[in-house]
């Protein structure tokens, strides 16, 4: 993963089934390290540096926004017909995510390309574009999945943006359970 200032961070992720996503992501001297896990209820973060570790569990629009972003690293996947992501988890609860699609499918195939994911808050009154994403390309292969290798997310309530490059994506089947814990008490 690259970050728009040129720093360079390692990032994995593994998705087991739909309600279970984490990511790590690293610095380039491995001296800290985040990792935010989904379980299929909650998002938690644990960040760790030489000298400390904190975990806690993430809430509101921080957990909606969070869980949006692992799963704007596989759209399709998450968005596909049969057996798809839960939208209505309750980390969503408040929240709608919508995906939208290239006009056109892919050459020789009846698949669309994502063009952009965003995340609204919903209230009495409406609702408000919080985050989106735009995915600028892809990697050459589109099986199992189109993934993404370069995309560009904006909080939409501040203006800022961020580029992030993908460099490989790995399919993980036989993740046990464990790695998708969170703690009940975290620090």
């Amino acid at each position: 993963m690259h970050t728009d200032g040129g720093i360079k961070l390692k990032m994995s992720t593994s998705t087991k089934e739909q309600k279970y996503i984490r990511a790590s992501i690293h610095t380039p001297t491995k001296t800290a390290e985040a990792t935010l896990v989904y379980n299929g209820n909650l998002v938690s973060i644990t960040k760790e540096s030489e000298s400390h570790i904190s975990s806690s569990i993430l809430r509101g629009e921080e957990a909606a926004a969070n869980l949006f972003d692992l799963i704007a690293l596989n759209p399709e996947y998450h968005f596909r017909d049969r057996e798809a992501f839960d939208f209505k988890s309750l980390v969503f609860k408040g929240y709608r995510v919508e995906l939208q699609n290239v006009a056109d499918p892919i050459e020789g195939t009846e698949r669309y390309r994502p063009y952009q994911l965003m995340l609204y808050e919903v209230d009495e009154s409406g609702e408000t574009l919080i985050r989106s994403i735009k995915y600028l390309s892809f990697f050459d292969a589109i099986d199992p999945y189109q993934q993404p290798k370069e995309i560009v997310f904006t909080d939409e309530s501040n203006g800022e943006t961020g580029r992030i490059t993908i460099q490989k994506i790995e399919y993980n089947v036989g993740l046990p359970d464990f790695l998708f814990e969170i703690d009940d008490a975290p620090n």
